[in-house]
């Protein structure tokens, strides 16, 4: 891997919250399947448009602190983003942001459509959901 990414290996810490929860394992991965509803933000480490994408939907669910993220390296934990892919049956891709409500996909978007219109709708799905 080329040093200059080796320090994006691990996400940002944008949130004042503590709500950014990292997919490292197997067993992380299946409690985001079990979780009422969940957001996973799914990235290439050695991606700088990955890279961008991610602080920016951070930032964006900053602002709205009710909403767990859940972040998943595909570098650091390559079993888990495989299980996402067999479990949700949505292509491997990454930027990739996937809404999960008890396991089940509600939305799900990559690249150009992680735009702040598209994590707005998130967003508002997840506080429909959660009550």
């Amino acid at each position: 891997m080329r040093k200059v990414f080796q320090h994006l290996l691990n996400p940002p810490r944008a949130r004042r919250d503590g709500k950014v929860i990292q997919i490292k394992t197997l067993q992380d991965c299946q409690s985001l399947f079990e979780a009422d509803f969940a957001i996973l933000f799914k990235y290439s480490a050695t991606c700088s448009y990955s890279i961008q994408k991610l602080r920016a939907t951070l930032q964006f669910f900053s602002t709205h602190p009710a909403v767990p993220i859940h972040t998943l390296s595909v570098q650091a934990a390559p079993a888990a983003s495989m299980l996402v892919e067999e479990q949700t049956g949505i292509r491997h891709e990454t930027p990739q942001v996937i809404g999960l409500q008890k396991g089940t996909v509600v939305a799900h978007g990559s690249h150009g459509r992680l735009s702040e219109n598209f994590l707005v709708e998130l967003a508002a799905a997840v506080a429909g959901n959660s009550s």
